[in-house]
């Protein structure tokens, strides 16, 4: 008679006790104990006690990362965001470090690039954030945003003019001139 009942197989009958059919069975990891056959049937008693060991511990791992520079990141994150109050948050999804790992990893983390708020402002979500590096971070947190008229007359609003002027091959040196009186700069003026 071998039958199974989740850990447990059956290894033999046993007496009788109060009524009840006794076993006696092999739990999975090799303990072999006394039950009573209706608590193997019911479920009640589903191993001597490993697999309750064993899921306990598979709880307590959730993803094993909290050692890593990207988990640092990520605590990072949340602690300046609850900092901020209600003029941060945290993308809802990224609140589940699985996701927002699985972002970084999409979008260019390496463990020599920092998490960016783009312009340092707004909340942590997917559109608003990068991985980028410390340079381009400290010079971005300590942009201003200015007001010019554009050399084709609208109005451009800049709010990190050394990216403005690296990404369109113009001089901050010469900004700056404008900002202290200087008439133009390449066709640009103070609005």
């Amino acid at each position: 008679m071998v039958k199974n009942f989740n850990q447990w197989t059956i290894v033999e009958e046993l007496n009788t006790s109060n009524g009840k059919r006794r076993v006696s069975c092999r739990c999975s990891c090799g303990v072999i104990a006394e039950r009573y056959y209706c608590d193997l049937k019911s479920g009640h008693s589903k191993s001597c006690g490993c697999l309750r060991d064993l899921l306990a511990s598979k709880r307590a791992i959730t993803h094993g990362e909290s050692k890593t520079r990207l988990y640092a990141c990520w605590c990072k994150m949340k602690e300046r965001a609850s900092k901020r109050g209600n003029t941060c948050n945290v993308f809802h999804e990224w609140l589940d470090f699985k996701n927002f790992k699985t972002w970084s990893l999409n979008n260019g983390y390496n463990d020599s690039l920092q998490l960016c708020r783009n312009g340092d402002i707004g909340d942590y979500v997917p559109n608003n954030c990068r991985w980028d590096t410390l340079e381009n971070n400290v010079i971005e947190a300590k942009s201003k945003t200015y007001i010019f008229k554009c050399p084709k007359g609208n109005v451009l609003t800049i709010t990190n003019l050394s990216k403005f002027c690296r990404e369109n091959k113009l001089s901050v040196t010469g900004f700056h001139r404008l900002l202290k009186g200087q008439k133009s700069y390449k066709g640009y003026t103070l609005n």
